[in-house]
């Protein structure tokens, strides 16, 4: 296994014959902090975790017991295999997850900070819609739940935060929104953008109706005014 790279991780062997696993994000994706595991040999050939980097909620302890408790092949070495392969899925769904949250979070689109937990698998986030025309702006709370080896929610609450109540058009476009997150599998990024051009559009186009409908009236009273 010495200086083995393959997909998500690098494995390199020590002179002492302990593994070093470094799990690498999906091309394109970023993490400040590297996540690595030591592990180090015991006498029947089978291996156990020294220590590691990874964030608490991926079940090291779960899979070292499942993988590396007995010697799997001649040298051992297969129980390894199978247990940093079954390690880098947790991984990289975190990194993904990990990396929607930090492209959010640079496109400046809410006005407060996106809160998350440790591993990325509860995310809230607070975004600005456009409410009837001339009426003002509403915030709504998005909610994403995701479990660990998932990289889109299963489950997307929205919540009225504050700000002007909406019509019935504004809340079938933010729960067509949360489905989007859920189903249609766009990123992240589009489905908040995607839902905030339609929110605008929508008011806009009621300004157009508004003022359309007061231009009409105008003219209706001037021509009542020629028959006065």
């Amino acid at each position: 296994m010495s200086g083995r790279h393959t997909y998500g991780l690098v494995a390199h062997e020590l002179d002492d014959l302990s593994i070093v696993v470094t799990f690498t994000p999906p091309p394109g994706r970023k993490y400040p902090k590297t996540l690595k595991l030591l592990l180090t040999p015991k006498e029947n050939k089978t291996y156990s975790v020294c220590h590691h980097s990874l964030p608490n909620s991926i079940p090291v302890q779960q899979l070292e017991a499942e993988f590396l408790g007995d010697r799997i092949g001649e040298d051992g070495k297969d129980g390894v295999r199978k247990f940093v392969t079954a390690l880098s899925q947790y991984t990289r769904a975190f990194f993904i997850r990990y990396n929607h949250v930090s492209i959010l979070e640079e496109a400046k689109m809410f006005d407060s900070r996106i809160h998350t937990n440790s591993d990325c698998t509860l995310v809230s986030l607070l975004i600005e819609v456009a409410a009837e025309a001339e009426a003002g702006m509403s915030r709504f709370e998005f909610v994403l739940e995701y479990k660990l080896l998932e990289i889109y929610p299963h489950e997307v609450k929205v919540r009225f935060v504050d700000g002007v109540e909406t019509g019935k058009e504004i809340k079938e476009q933010l729960q067509e929104a949360s489905i989007d997150m859920k189903t249609r599998r766009p990123s992240l990024t589009s489905s908040v953008q995607c839902l905030s051009c339609r929110s605008h559009r929508t008011a806009e186009k009621r300004r157009r109706m508004m003022t359309l409908a007061a231009q009409s009236s105008l003219t209706l009273n001037k021509r009542q005014d020629c028959f006065v």
